[in-house]
Parts: C-alpha cells; structure tokens; sequence
C-alpha cells in the first residue's frame, strides 16, 4: 500500500486526537497531579493541613468543574486553577 505524505499526515493527526482524548472516563487520571498542586498552595499561604486542603479542594465549585470533562478546566495550569479557589474562597468569608 502505497502512502502519501498528505495521507500519513492525516493518518498521524487522527490518531494522536484518539490516543491523547480527555473525556469523563479517564478526566480521573488527571486530578491527582491538579489537587496536589492545589493542597501545597493551600498549607503555603493559609497554612491548611492535609485534611484541611482536601476537605476545601473535594467540596469546592472548582473541584466539580475540573472533575468534569466537558468544562476543560483540566486543560489549566495549577497557577490558575488556584487563583480560582482563592477567588471561591473569598466568596465564602
């Protein structure tokens, strides 16, 4: 079989979007790496411990939305994820 460059190119891209796809089975994956992140910035600048960072993280707005595939909230980095607990945790007190 004869392959084309254009052909291998989108032969190349079709599985790379396959391989690599984050959806609601496997989003899980990506959660621990995000929240450990989340519970060091807490204990750092209020001085949470474990338990105090996880019960925060695990019933916050933000958890519901990073746990859930379609809102892409995965996609961003631990900096922004935090600044939009902090902006949750203002709103709270």
């Amino acid at each position: 079989m004869k392959v084309y460059h254009g052909s291998l190119l989108k032969l190349l891209e079709e599985s790379r979007n396959n391989m690599f796809q984050i959806n609601q089975n496997n989003v899980h994956l990506l959660l621990p790496g995000k929240i450990s992140w989340l519970v060091e910035y807490l204990h750092d600048d209020y001085g949470y411990t474990l338990k105090e960072s996880l019960d925060h993280i695990y019933h916050s707005t933000l958890y519901k939305k990073l746990s859930t595939a379609d809102t892409h909230y995965w996609q961003l980095s631990p900096v922004d994820l935090y600044d939009e607990l902090k902006r949750e945790r203002v709103n709270l007190f």
